[in-house]
């Protein structure tokens, strides 16, 4: 038996991968085997259907009728598929990101990575299909720790001014 080396917390949120892939959902025609019998002609209905993408690799999706379950594991996925509108996105757009150039944009949608989380993410069997990779994950990485730490220094500035001003305002 072969056994691998894997963290817990790697499944602990199937909220946070979630995030991960990328879902789609889109309407296909199925015969209506009743409408079809009741009717004495062909018949057809619409049915609600999902893909879902693994970022950083092409090849491998599910392809499937949408379960109800579905529906409520990506609600913001189906809400906006109903609304007509562009599913959202978790995590910053790679457009938005000064690390990469416009051709590695273009690759990185080309294999299904749409964010820096995203990228940061890709496991080690898709990287090889993917130019420079290791590099854009280890920038992806290391551009979002750095993000991180901005961002509390920034929260623990803004808590420290807002004590000082609970501090004047409190000895007047």
């Amino acid at each position: 038996m072969q056994q691998f080396d894997a963290n817990h917390n790697d499944f602990s949120s199937q909220s946070e991968a979630d995030k991960q892939l990328l879902v789609r959902f889109f309407y296909k025609t199925r015969p209506d085997k009743a409408a079809t019998a009741e009717k004495g002609v062909p018949q057809f209905k619409e049915v609600p259907y999902m893909e879902i993408r693994a970022a950083g690799d092409r090849d491998v999706q599910i392809c499937r009728a949408a379960t109800i379950a579905d529906k409520r594991r990506f609600q913001a996925h189906y809400d906006a598929f109903i609304a007509r509108v562009e599913p959202p996105t978790e995590g910053l757009p790679l457009t938005e990101w000064p690390q990469v150039t416009r051709s590695e944009i273009e690759q990185l949608s080309f294999v299904n990575v749409k964010t820096v989380e995203q990228m940061a993410n890709v496991i080690d069997s898709n990287l090889s299909r993917i130019p420079g990779g290791y590099a854009l994950r280890d920038k992806a990485k290391k551009w979002l720790e750095t993000a991180a730490i901005e961002s509390d220094a920034t929260d623990k500035a803004e808590l420290q001014d807002t004590i000082a001003e609970l501090k004047t305002a409190n000895e007047e």
